[in-house]
């Protein structure tokens, strides 16, 4: 999704850094928060300690180039360790970053992630969703390819999700997909 596309103007002002003990947030060194990147990847979690990892693993190795993305994670009020696990990943690249918010609910937590990216693309998944590893670049090539012409794009996925409700969920996406295609 392009940010312009949604009324969303670059972020330049103060930006955010792993957890302290106070959860305060901070300013990122200057060459950081000044850099416009390709994309960003917005995760929104909530007591996601267990499957955070692997998909921070999985964003981490994307074949997509490391220098022109980074990941924000938003936490959404967690009570668990989550923000110990995205702290281990700490500035490398590409840059992983860390938002707290008391809990508001995914789309809130997305909403922020989104205000706090600096991507020129924004790109979501959930904290228990692996990517492939040429997810990045297939979600960002669409953009690339289209002189323009392109404002957002929906990827497949598949789930190990057993859920009825999980299951119930991808229908609903993939027919909220069909309507956009169709307007």
């Amino acid at each position: 999704m392009m940010r312009e596309d949604i009324g969303l103007e670059p972020f330049t002002g103060r930006t955010f850094t792993m957890p302290s003990a106070q959860e305060q947030e901070a300013p990122v060194a200057p060459e950081l928060s000044s850099r416009r990147l390709r994309a960003s990847v917005v995760v929104p979690t909530y007591n996601s300690a267990d499957t955070l990892v692997a998909c921070l693993d999985a964003l981490i190795a994307q074949d997509f180039p490391h220098d022109e993305y980074e990941i924000v994670i938003v936490d959404d009020g967690s009570h668990d360790n989550t923000a110990d696990v995205v702290g281990r990943y700490g500035r490398g690249t590409p840059p992983v970053s860390y938002v707290r918010q008391p809990n508001q609910g995914p789309a809130s937590a997305r909403n922020l992630g989104a205000q706090r990216a600096r991507g020129e693309i924004l790109v979501f998944t959930d904290a228990d969703c692996v990517p492939e590893r040429n997810w990045l670049t297939e979600m960002c090539r669409p953009f690339a390819e289209s002189n323009g012409q392109v404002s957002a794009v929906k990827g497949a996925y598949r789930t190990r999700q057993k859920s009825v409700v999980a299951k119930f969920a991808q229908l609903e996406f993939e027919s909220r997909y069909r309507k956009l295609l169709e307007s």
